[in-house]
């Protein structure tokens, strides 16, 4: 009997078990296990990390990390200031060196015009200064004296101012001394308006005609209105006749001592 009943006893058969449909479960009875984030040493290189392990850091590790971020942007901007200070110096040399070359041409055009005003300055006075230069000369002759007249003209279009005369004669150009001191004009003190004409005399006793020929000089000095001095000199040949009782018939001018301020001789 109790071999029966142990072939009786039947066996439970043995169903595979049924895999779990997560997706058409839709009240979440069986709920996907989460993923495991693996340390980070356990990490491949290269592979983000996870918001679990952002919670992971200390503030002070998340200020480094801004401070290097921080220093990143600021190494950044120290390049591109760089260049940009680099590119403004080598503007500013390029303009400095183009301000200089405009520099040296207003100098030179300075230099041009104040070439040129100075010549018209130049121009402007000797059309508009003083010219005071004798012009001819009279002869009296009477039984005790010989008159010579000097006429002294100023062919300039301004007056001339201060004017002063001096008068001599001497029988040879040798004894003519180049120049004359002004201080011998005191007697002969005028001004000459344009135009006009002045006389200075020099009174000689008669016996000079038996000399023979001799000489007749002098110099004028005058200011214009532009303060300027100027002297112009002069000189006659007084020529003499022994056969008409040593008159003195005429006078001519020579060289000699005649000569003016333009000249550049005083």
């Amino acid at each position: 009997m109790s071999d029966e009943s142990e072939k009786a006893i039947p066996v439970p058969v043995e169903k595979p078990p049924k895999s779990v449909n997560i997706k058409g479960d839709s009240q979440k009875k069986n709920e996907e296990h989460p993923t495991v984030v693996p340390p980070a040493k356990q990490r491949k290189n290269g592979e983000a990390n996870t918001s679990q392990d952002k919670k992971g850091l200390t503030k002070w590790e998340l200020f480094e990390r801004g401070v290097k971020i921080v220093e990143c942007f600021a190494l950044i901007g120290g390049v591109a200031t760089a260049f940009f200070i680099g590119y403004q110096w080598q503007e500013m040399r390029k303009a400095s060196g183009d301000a200089e070359k405009t520099i040296e041409l207003n100098r030179e055009q300075l230099e041009i015009m104040r070439g040129e005003l100075d010549e018209m300055k130049h121009t402007t006075s000797l059309n508009e200064r003083a010219w005071v230069f004798d012009s001819s000369v009279s002869i009296i002759i009477s039984s005790d004296y010989i008159t010579f007249n000097v006429y002294i003209k100023n062919t300039g279009r301004t007056p001339a101012i201060n004017t002063r005369c001096f008068i001599a004669s001497k029988v040879s150009t040798n004894d003519i001394p180049k120049f004359d001191n002004p201080l011998y004009s005191e007697a002969y003190h005028f001004n000459l308006a344009p135009d006009k004409t002045q006389f200075i005399d020099l009174k000689l006793p008669a016996e000079v005609a038996k000399i023979g020929n001799f000489y007749l000089y002098g110099t004028i000095w005058y200011d214009d209105i532009f303060s300027n001095h100027h002297w112009s000199q002069f000189c006659y040949a007084i020529h003499c006749d022994s056969t008409l009782t040593n008159t003195v018939v005429g006078a001519s001018p020579r060289a000699v001592h005649s000569s003016c301020d333009e000249t550049g001789e005083n």
